[in-house]
């Protein structure tokens, strides 16, 4: 590997001339990328270690080691920051200890984020920020003091096959986000939530394991009409699942066993949400917790073995209970309290 100094491009013709300055290989073409590789750069007098911007040819940044960007002005200490950028491939970089991200995009697309690895940086390990159609795969986020990824008014992205661990934050964030597809990511002893999600819509979240002292495995705040399906949330310090103030959301076939307080939590106005073939094993309060929300389909549930109620309501009204199991709940199967009214519960299946 070579050190090098920070690197900073500005648009097309820049990356023709740095190119061909620096004898890297490559035409700029989707077929002949511009390659940037095999460089060591320590951004210790500067705020980045590699930043491009208003670029729409095609290029690659592999295998280099960026460390130690400063953040006291634009773009703020990031090891890659890629801004109005199409067409980059940034693959098997270590973007270690940058005091703002490891790798930020901001009103960028089309762009492929692989196999990277982004430890101890001082916000977030992968940012997207209105940037749209990208792709984020087989990263690995670690000890980040902010979220290991997140999106903030991004859409039309897939994250995906990511390791997210013991960051500060969540493991994976979305703000303001929709249409993206979060998928087979592994959340893992992050300090907040695995997955979070703030006013975020039309959202699919599938098959990621959220687990070991996450706060939540997945939590949804003022999120509407994601669809939440096949994911495993085990061990976490409060709720597998948990909603507030969320509504109109489809929660399917996941998985939640052993977390401290309920497997799924639905609380605060979260009305409308289809709650179905869930399957909710030794949480130590409930399976399933309602708690002043109306108008929410429970059915098809397995609710076994938690060490209070199979299925809890309170305050809640107007919610439809029906075909779910509930085995061996030490204080019952389905608890009706705190003024719940105008449940439907039909054809439930209780047994000792």
């Amino acid at each position: 590997m070579i050190t090098h100094k920070p690197i900073h491009i500005k648009g097309n013709d820049a990356f023709i001339n740095i190119v061909r300055k620096e004898g890297w290989r490559g035409s700029g073409t989707r077929y002949d990328p511009y390659i940037i590789e095999n460089l060591i750069i320590n951004g210790k007098d500067f705020t980045y270690c590699i930043w491009i911007e208003n670029t729409d040819v095609y290029f690659v940044i592999r295998n280099c080691k960026l460390f130690g960007a400063m953040d006291n002005k634009e773009p703020w200490g990031c090891g890659i920051y890629l801004n109005n950028v199409k067409n980059g491939i940034i693959t098997n970089n270590e973007c270690i200890e940058n005091k703002r991200l490891g790798i930020g995009l901001v009103d960028s697309s089309n762009n492929t984020i692989t196999n990277n690895t982004c430890i101890e940086n001082n916000s977030h390990g992968i940012r997207l920020v209105d940037s749209s159609n990208n792709t984020i795969t087989n990263n690995t986020c670690i000890e980040n003091n902010s979220h290991g990824i997140s999106l903030e008014y991004a859409s039309n992205n897939i994250i995906t096959n990511n390791a997210c661990i013991e960051n500060n934050s969540a493991g994976i964030r979305l703000s303001d986000s929709s249409n993206n597809t979060i998928t087979n990511n592994a959340c893992i002893k992050n300090k907040w939530n695995g997955i979070f999600m703030d006013v975020a819509s039309n959202n699919i979240i599938t098959n990621n394991t959220c687990i070991e002292n996450n706060t939540n495995g997945i939590f949804m705040d003022n999120a509407s009409n994601n669809t939440i399906t096949n994911n495993t949330c085990i061990s976490n310090y409060w709720d597998g699942i948990r909603l507030t103030d969320s509504s109109n959301n489809t929660i399917t076939n996941n998985t939640c066993i052993k977390n401290k307080w309920s497997g799924i939590c639905v609380l605060s106005l979260s009305n409308n949400n289809t709650i179905t073939n869930n399957t909710c094993i030794e949480n130590n309060i409930d399976g399933i917790s309602l708690g002043y929300s109306s108008n929410n389909t429970i059915t098809n549930n397995a609710c076994i073995e938690n060490n209070s109620k199979g299925i809890r309501l309170r305050g809640s009204s107007n919610n439809t209970i029906t075909n779910n199991v509930c085995v061996s709940n030490k204080r019952g199967s389905i608890i009706l309290y705190e003024k719940s009214s105008n449940n439907i519960v039909r054809h439930c299946i209780k047994m000792k």
